[in-house]
């Protein structure tokens, strides 16, 4: 109870929530938590019944009840209006809208992976169906991609440092442009390279390209 008492608003976030031998670190005030204790749990009960590719998709992408309810509420919307298009993509792009709403940093191949849909078929319907746009930074996916290849808490720290820094890269596929940031602050070697494609989707010709212009 008293560790909760000393949780203030960020520690909630799971953007600041960093996994630290099983051990849950608040990025912004350093609080260490043994459990998670987000501000909203994820779900575990189905928003609509009728939708259970909805429901389990959410499940495997772990997002909380307010994005899962923004999620439903798109994709009831674009089925109404495209009836004849692929329940399942439709699925997928409005988690993947949904993420992007509430700034979960979910990437578009996290999303593909995880609902069978390719990233260019998602890409296409995201494009056809939604007029919303919620624009994400690189800083986003920095603590998702740091923990799942090991990097120190200093490390993931210096890293979205640095991205606060520079202002000439927002062009850039922010996802893409926190791949580049982690190998070019914390000289990744090889190995390490090769876990950071693979957690983040994102080519190491594509990284090292970036990481010139940082």
């Amino acid at each position: 109870m008293a560790t909760h008492s000393r949780e203030s608003i960020c520690c909630r976030d799971e953007i600041n929530t960093l996994e630290i031998e099983g051990t849950h670190v608040c990025s912004e005030c350093g609080l260490v938590k043994d459990m998670l204790s987000f501000h909203e749990s994820f779900c575990t009960e189905k928003t609509e019944a009728g939708n259970m590719i909805l429901f389990e998709l959410c499940n495997r992408a772990e997002i909380d009840c307010s994005t899962q309810s923004s999620a439903e509420h798109f994709y009831q919307i674009w089925v109404k209006y495209h009836p004849t298009l692929n329940k399942s993509i439709l699925s997928a792009c409005a988690i993947d809208v949904a993420c992007k709403k509430h700034k979960i940093p979910r990437s578009m191949k996290e999303i593909s992976v995880i609902s069978g849909v390719h990233t260019k078929q998602l890409g296409k319907y995201e494009q056809l169906v939604s007029n919303e746009y919620y624009p994400t930074i690189a800083s986003d996916y920095v603590n998702r991609f740091g923990c799942k290849i090991g990097l120190k808490f200093t490390e993931i720290k210096e890293v979205i440092y640095n991205i606060s820094l520079n202002t000439n890269t927002m062009s850039f596929n922010p996802v893409a442009l926190s791949t580049a940031y982690i190998y070019k602050t914390s000289s990744l070697d090889n190995e390490k390279l090769e876990e950071l494609e693979k957690v983040s989707g994102v080519p190491i010709s594509t990284i090292k390209r970036i990481s010139k212009y940082i």
